[in-house]
């Protein structure tokens, strides 16, 4: 599982985000926001089905591996919004979310 780590600086938390595989085969992103008081944590799958899409979307080729491209670009996803970088490029996905405050 790649594991990217972002800061957002002092009082402001920090950012665990994770690429995965769900056992159907789903390419997943999940992500904890962890802030003093509370946290956000979120949970984005991609359809098997989408995956070309996916790949071709961040500049990979046919056949490439969808968990090592989302890895390599995954700086780039988080950046702009996994969420939101998806929908503009047409690759349809599921979104779970949970906040939580002390």
């Amino acid at each position: 599982m790649a594991h990217h780590r972002r800061s957002y600086g002092s009082g402001l938390g920090e950012l665990y985000v994770d690429v995965g595989r769900s056992q159907t085969g789903d390419l997943t992103i999940t992500g904890q926001h962890l802030w003093p008081g509370g946290e956000y944590e979120y949970a984005i799958a991609v359809n098997v089905n989408q995956l070309p899409l996916f790949v071709e979307a961040l500049g990979g080729e046919h056949g490439d591996d969808p968990w090592t491209v989302a890895t390599t670009h995954l700086a780039k996803l988080v950046e702009h919004g996994e969420r939101v970088w998806l929908q503009e490029h047409g690759v349809e996905s599921t979104l779970w979310t949970h906040v939580e405050y002390d």
